[in-house]
């Protein structure tokens, strides 16, 4: 646990997009957490999403709480979002989770994206015995000389179907090549030109 002013671990109020009555308590655990942070933390043996509020409430014993796992690395939810949450909850009378939940209801866009699987050419001859069928012919043709291209690429341009280049894949002449999935968040541009209204 992370130790703060006079050895007190720091505390930090998380809303959990569930039915409870308000936010829990949890130990920032050296992660620098701020109001609007998307966490993943422990509840009743289980990872939940949440927000990180503010700082914790201090009313329950440094013993009984756990700490956050991890935040995840998206931008933080703007305060007046936050607010908007808590206005709502309270306007309707439903649990603020209820209300988050709404706002974080895709919690698949939180996950690393899979990885790209692609296809290139296995660099030295087809193998013996591969029977080189016209469709095989026009996907060796396409990525001799190129860079590597997805199985949903190739089909598209030569109208060839998924088992063709698996198969040449599988047989050695292709070969499989992982690429990095794109990051969850854009980086922002701050070049991009803006838009302008017709005048």
């Amino acid at each position: 646990m992370e130790a703060g002013l006079f050895g007190a671990a720091r505390r930090v109020s998380v809303l959990l997009p569930l039915p409870l009555a308000g936010a829990y308590d949890y130990i920032d655990g050296g992660l620098d957490l701020g109001p609007g942070d998307v966490v993943e933390v422990p509840l009743s043996g289980r990872r939940v999403i949440g927000v990180v509020l503010g700082e914790g409430g201090g009313d329950v014993a440094e013993s009984k709480l756990r700490e956050v796992f991890r935040r995840f690395d998206v931008p933080r939810l703007p305060q007046v979002v936050l607010d908007f949450v808590l206005w709502v909850a309270a306007y309707t009378l439903a649990p603020p989770g209820l209300v988050l939940r709404m706002a974080v209801s895709v919690p698949a866009a939180l996950r690393p994206a899979d990885p790209i699987v692609a296809y290139a050419r296995s660099g030295g001859p087809v193998p013996e015995g591969v029977r080189i069928t016209p469709a095989r012919g026009r996907v060796l043709d396409l990525l001799s000389d190129g860079p590597p291209r997805t199985a949903s690429e190739i089909t598209a341009e030569l109208g060839v179907t998924g088992s063709v280049v698996k198969g040449l894949a599988k047989l050695g002449a292709l070969a499989t090549v992982v690429l990095p999935a794109d990051p969850p968040v854009a980086v922002p541009d701050p070049d991009t030109p803006r838009m302008t209204r017709p005048g």
